[in-house]
């Protein structure tokens, strides 16, 4: 039987990877649908560029540290992530460019500071022994 504490070791590291992994794979979808999402909501070129902007905004990280300080790592990106969510729901059912241009920016203010509480996560919870596994795991 697994012990929570073999499951944080094991499963954390990889879990976190797939959060920061998340910002990659969002950017990469934007861009490459980004005619149709044009065409969806019936934005030009410029107001397209608006809402790629809005996301790239990393306002989140000079924020970070009070969060942090507020909540705690865990909460902080546990958080995130879940409005982070949201704003991923709230993107899909936009009809114009100005709300896509909220809703991207809402998204860029919680997944922006990942890679790094990410990798804070990681030092402040697992022992020097564990860390560099740890770390390879969310490298990798």
């Amino acid at each position: 039987m697994f012990t929570v504490e073999q499951l944080r070791g094991d499963f954390l590291p990889w879990v976190l990877a797939l959060e920061t992994g998340l910002d990659y794979f969002d950017n990469a979808i934007f861009s490459f649908f980004a005619s149709y999402i044009a065409g969806g909501i019936n934005a030009s070129p410029d107001e397209l560029v608006w809402s790629s902007s809005a996301y790239a905004v990393v306002l989140g990280i000079l924020q970070q540290q009070w969060w942090v300080g507020c909540l705690g790592h865990r909460r902080y990106v546990a958080g995130c992530m879940l409005l982070y969510a949201y704003g991923v729901m709230m993107s899909a059912l936009t009809e114009t460019s100005l709300q896509l241009m909220f809703t991207r920016g809402l998204q860029g203010y919680f997944i922006g500071p990942m890679m790094g509480a990410c990798r804070i996560l990681i030092q402040v919870s697992f022992t020097p022994q564990e860390r560099a596994g740890a770390m390879r795991a969310f490298l990798i």
